[in-house]
């Protein structure tokens, strides 16, 4: 298991198994699929690759390649990168399971440094997005959520499981907590991955390609109704 998919394990630990008791068959069905490809350990994971965004850029939406993608050899090489290569706001680590399922674990940041979210993202063979998985945080707000979305091959939301906490020092009443954490970005296929994007390309347009999916009518940044 990489770093950025250990970042999510505990939270996969306490609420997916919460989740998929209710879920509908074909959600239990999806997660079984994904959860076998995140395991695998490096030995048996195929062409297993790392990649950091070079650019200014954050929350990059599916199908943009306007980010400096750059390829490592390992996830090591990817973090003590020189210096000069710069920060990067976005970093994943994507390879692939026997059956054909793709895993692609990102880290997305502000150049802020006020949120931090990683994001589990789990593909069909057939390319599309089966399930994501969200460990957010709002360190400004001093809030914690976990998100998880199960998909239909069409792109459709199946089921959604979502839980926030907050820290013991912040207890302020408000809305609901999720409110204050980012929406989960939504690449519908491994091809709109940022760094499989054509380098250079632009979105459809902004309403295409910054979609995300959230349970709320109330969205904030990265979300469409």
């Amino acid at each position: 298991m990489t770093a950025l998919a250990g970042s999510i394990a505990f939270l996969l630990a306490t609420s997916l198994s919460a989740s998929a008791a209710a879920a509908p068959p074909k959600v239990n069905a999806l997660e079984l699929q994904c959860r076998a490809a995140a395991k695998l350990d490096d030995a048996h994971k195929g062409n297993p690759r790392h990649y950091a965004d070079l650019s200014s850029a954050a929350l990059p939406g599916p199908n943009d390649g306007r980010g400096k993608w750059h390829l490592y050899k390992t996830e090591r090489e990817m973090k003590v990168r020189p210096s000069t290569q710069g920060v990067s706001n976005t970093i994943a680590s994507v390879w692939s399971a026997p059956d054909g399922t793709t895993i692609a674990a990102m880290h997305f940041t502000t150049a802020s440094g006020d949120r931090s979210d990683d994001v589990e993202y789990c593909f069909r063979p057939d390319g599309t997005l089966a399930r994501a998985v969200a460990a957010l945080v709002n360190f400004e707000e001093e809030v914690y959520g976990h998100r998880t979305l199960w998909f239909a091959a069409n792109g459709t939301v199946l089921f959604t499981k979502v839980r926030a906490s907050e820290s013991s020092r912040r207890r302020k009443p408000g809305p609901d907590l999720m409110d204050g954490l980012d929406a989960t970005i939504v690449y519908p296929t491994v091809k709109s991955l940022p760094f499989n994007a054509p380098a250079g390309a632009a979105p459809p347009s902004k309403a295409l390609a910054l979609w995300a999916a959230r349970p709320t009518t109330k969205c904030r940044r990265l979300c469409i109704h």
